[in-house]
């Protein structure tokens, strides 16, 4: 269920370790963390860099948010998408190491290539 658990018809962020990797499990959704990591940016922004449609971005960034994991401001017309401080990154030539905690103070970290998208979790 994307990470996400439906209690009285309200969704409740993932909370444990093995839910979080679900959330951030799809290709996308770390490329959008990485993506993030190097910028604020709105969803179309978004969508360009990672020749996406903007309605599969969108619906990703929602489990992102809905997890914890980025946040929204309003800008004008625009919604620009930040990462929160359960994610942590930086970058280190070809790769982008990428540390996500849980609400338990768990993390997972990641190691991507800033030129494709394959990644390997560590």
């Amino acid at each position: 269920m994307n990470g996400r658990e439906r209690l009285d018809g309200q969704i409740r962020p993932c909370l444990s370790m093995a839910d979080l990797t679900v959330v951030v499990a799809g290709g996308i959704r770390l490329e959008i963390l990485k993506s993030l990591l190097l910028a604020s940016r709105d969803v179309t922004s978004l969508a360009d860099e990672l020749e996406l449609e903007v309605s599969m971005v969108s619906h990703n960034l929602r489990i992102l948010r809905d997890n914890g994991l980025v946040k929204a401001q309003r800008r004008k017309q625009k919604r620009i998408y930040h990462l929160t401080d359960r994610v942590r990154g930086s970058r280190n030539g070809e790769f982008v190491q990428l540390s996500i905690r849980s609400e338990q103070g768990e993390s997972v970290v990641f190691h991507l290539l800033t030129s494709d998208r394959r990644c390997q979790a560590k």
